[in-house]
């Protein structure tokens, strides 16, 4: 999506090949093209984007329009990050305080 959301972004609308996708794609992600396609159908399905298959000189393009879901998708990544921040430092919290009580309830219980 992020992909997606790049080559879209100065438009809501844009016109791209799976090739152009794949070319945007991080070099250390093991994706296919057909992987591709099976992507952007999913993101059609989740209301992300909406796509028309149209063809030009035989090749296959997809016309994709971000919806609201897909104009969001920045802030909703940043609050995912966030959220996983959050817990992560909660767990840590959490842990820490575990190991001292239990080296206190160890301290007391073992005279």
């Amino acid at each position: 999506m992020s992909c997606l959301y790049k080559l879209c972004k100065e438009k809501v609308t844009c016109l791209v090949s799976v090739e152009d996708i794949y070319k945007n794609l991080p070099k250390d992600t093991h994706i296919t093209l057909t992987d591709i396609e099976k992507m952007l159908k999913n993101l059609a399905y989740d209301g992300y984007i909406d796509m028309v298959t149209t063809e030009k000189k035989g090749k296959f393009f997809y016309c994709i329009t971000l919806k609201e879901k897909g104009l969001a998708f920045p802030r909703e990544r940043e609050s995912q990050v966030r959220d996983i921040k959050r817990r992560t430092i909660l767990m840590f919290v959490f842990a820490t305080g575990s190991f001292v009580i239990g080296m206190i309830l160890r301290n007391i219980f073992s005279c």
